[in-house]
């Protein structure tokens, strides 16, 4: 018992040891692997909504010690914006030697670099689609000089990535993105091939309507355009395409301008057509009808909030607010059960291919789990392995969707 009380004891006392101690360098450090500084890193987490805090402000709060691997910026959080703070300490000791590094927060929405003087040093983040990696903020060290710096993170809705809080030399960044590029090779490769079958299914069907002049078609194709639309968003995001423009980052973030509401407003409008909904079950059609209207507005909303920004101060209908889709995508398949549609295996699995379209890509299967320290590695496996069940059962369950209409 003595025993095991020394050694909590110890690794508590060397705990408060390293918290809020400088980061020491003698030079340019020649590592490749990253710099784990998250035992030097404390945090502030900003409770004012205030984007605009000055520095002088900032540095007077009570910064914490981050204890664990999960940061309270990680989890899903209370208010919609969340605001946090790091703060940690660079010496460089060398009399002659300047050193340069890159520091890495992990995947945010906006990152701001700041010394203690309140100079803007850079900007990472999803917004602002920095070099190869939106997590990491170039940082230069001066001979025989030492400074505090200050990391603003915003996040809004989730954050998609892990924590890192890691230094890297130029050569252990390259050495970094060449690992994760490694690691995501085949996701590029399936996502493609959906974003490529979403393309060539809703051409098919617009040639389809073409000619045959069924609404169903026309319908079709719209779903399969706006989840291509969707799918190319997501895979921005996460494969750092930068095809979002300059004037409008937000779209680079998965929760703003959402298309999931598009994809079961127009796969409804097809079923409805194809299933005779308003003649063939009256019922279930008022039904439907209160739900399309509701993700007409939900839509509505989320495009004018990229302009606006989020209208709730609560975090609540953000993250709930893909049940509508869910709900919407259930009673669907209670319709298909009902009718007599010769279709109906077809359709049965085409609907459920809504689920893993429209609703999966935000809700953990597309975070960056490389990002995490080893050990969660089984939740890396977990992640991985969620990751592939949907890329591999939305390209199935697509084609099939493709068959029923064919």
């Amino acid at each position: 018992m003595r025993g095991f009380l020394f050694v909590i004891f110890s690794l508590l006392l060397n705990t408060a040891v390293s918290v809020g101690q400088p980061i020491t360098f003698h030079g340019q450090p020649s590592t490749r692997k990253g710099i784990d500084i998250s035992k030097q890193t404390t945090f502030y987490e900003d409770q004012s909504d205030d984007t605009l805090n000055r520095i002088s402000d900032i540095c007077t709060q009570k910064f914490l010690p981050i204890v664990s691997n999960w940061n309270p910026t990680l989890n899903d959080f209370a208010k919609a914006t969340k605001i946090s703070w790091k703060r940690f300490e660079i010496a460089n000791i060398h009399a002659s030697d300047t050193v340069h590094l890159w520091y890495n927060a992990g995947i945010h929405a906006t990152l701001s670099l700041y010394d203690d003087n309140g100079k803007l040093i850079g900007k990472g983040g999803l917004f602002a689609q920095s070099y190869g990696h939106a997590g990491t903020i170039a940082i230069t060290i001066p001979p025989l000089s030492h400074k505090w710096y200050y990391v603003r993170v915003i996040d809004y809705v989730r954050v998609f990535a892990y924590e890192s809080d890691l230094l890297y030399t130029p050569q252990g960044l390259d050495a970094h993105m060449a690992h994760e590029a490694l690691l995501i090779k085949w996701l590029l490769v399936a996502m493609s091939m959906i974003a490529g079958s979403l393309l060539l299914m809703g051409l098919y069907t617009l040639f389809q309507y073409y000619f045959n002049r069924d609404a169903a078609y026309l319908y079709y194709t719209f779903y399969a355009t706006v989840s291509f639309a969707w799918i190319v968003k997501i895979a921005d995001y996460r494969l750092s395409l930068g095809l979002a423009p300059n004037t409008l980052p937000e779209l680079t973030h998965p929760c703003l301008a959402s298309l999931s509401f598009s994809v079961s407003f127009f796969y409804t409008l097809f079923l409805v057509k194809l299933l005779d909904l308003p003649t063939r079950q009256t019922r279930i059609w008022q039904i439907v009808k209160v739900m399309m209207t509701i993700y007409v507005l939900q839509q509505l909303m989320s495009l004018i909030e990229v302009f606006t920004g989020l209208w709730f101060i609560s975090n609540t209908y953000y993250l709930l607010c893909d049940l509508s889709c869910l709900a919407g995508g259930l009673i669907l398949l209670l319709a298909i059960v009902r009718s007599q549609s010769l279709l109906k295996t077809y359709l049965f699995v085409g609907s459920i291919s809504l689920f893993v379209v429209s609703i999966a890509p935000i809700n953990s299967l597309f975070y960056f789990p490389i990002l995490v320290k080893p050990p969660m590695q089984s939740l890396i496996t977990l992640h991985y392995s969620w990751r592939w069940v949907y890329l591999v059962s939305s390209f199935v369950l697509l084609w099939l969707s493709l068959i029923a209409i064919a």
